[in-house]
């Protein structure tokens, strides 16, 4: 199997290590992919939490290529190769504000970004921050 980190399935879903409804387009995944596939080894994209904005929380994103015990890892098969899998890691704290929250990739005229659509959180007028 031609797994782009060390967590694998078979299912078209995401699959986790942990209960949670957080997910990830295809497309992210595919964006997630494109970043890590020429490293020389195993990455997850990591999503955090952290203090800022002006309403109080901001996501973040990094590479990452281990993981703490707890954390949590979101894997889905890519879209035009199942046999590729590809994992998102979310420490568990973070995870508190991510559930039910999908992480998506979109390219418009402006440029290129990872957006995560999450019901449970209002933003703020820059877009930046949530509560």
């Amino acid at each position: 199997m031609n797994s782009a980190t060390s967590s694998a399935t078979h299912s078209s879903e995401c699959q986790a290590n942990h209960p949670t409804d957080f997910s990830f387009t295809a497309s992210a995944a595919a964006k997630v992919h494109e970043l890590i596939v020429d490293h020389p080894t195993p990455l997850m994209l990591q999503i955090y939490i952290t203090g800022g904005g002006c309403h109080g929380f901001k996501y973040n994103f990094k590479l990452a290529d281990g993981h703490k015990q707890d954390d949590i890892i979101i894997s889905r098969p890519l879209a035009d190769d199942p046999n590729t899998v590809i994992s998102v890691l979310i420490d568990r704290i973070s995870h508190k504000y991510l559930n039910q929250a999908t992480l998506d990739f979109r390219i418009s005229p402006t440029g290129e970004e990872f957006v995560i659509q999450n019901p449970q959180k209002t933003t703020c007028g820059c877009g930046q921050s949530f509560a």
